[in-house]
């Protein structure tokens, strides 16, 4: 198995452990790396399970002596993900277990559509 397929496999399982949160992937060819972008922060931040599930997979991968970094960044990191290859939605509620979790693939996005939806009225009110 190579890292790619290791870490589609791995977003798979944490989506389905988790399906409260929401996963986005990209390959950063400038870094050589993968990195994994994870949120809601509020909901994460301080659960013990993820941060295990989320240290058990790192340690996998980096024992399978994968050329390419892993690297697993919240919603707020500077870094961020500009073009996510997959993106697993989560359902924001701890009691969607048994929901099927949307998987998102980035080729049927149309990113200008994404980013530039909506138009919004910034003016005051007086």
């Amino acid at each position: 198995m190579n890292s790619k397929e290791y870490i589609s496999k791995a977003l798979e399982e944490l989506h389905n452990e988790f399906p409260s949160f929401t996963f986005k992937y990209q390959y950063d060819s400038l870094d050589d790396s993968y990195v994994i972008e994870y949120s809601p922060f509020d909901l994460i931040n301080g659960d013990i399970d993820f941060e295990n599930r989320k240290f058990a997979i790192l340690e996998d991968y980096f024992n399978n002596n994968y050329s390419e970094s892993l690297v697993f960044i919240n919603e707020f990191d500077p870094v961020g993900i500009s073009k996510p290859e997959v993106v697993y939605e989560g359902h924001f509620s701890y009691t969607a277990k048994y929901d099927i979790p949307q998987v998102i693939l980035s080729s049927l996005l149309i990113w200008d559509e994404v980013f530039f939806s909506e138009s919004y009225d910034y003016s005051l009110a007086a």
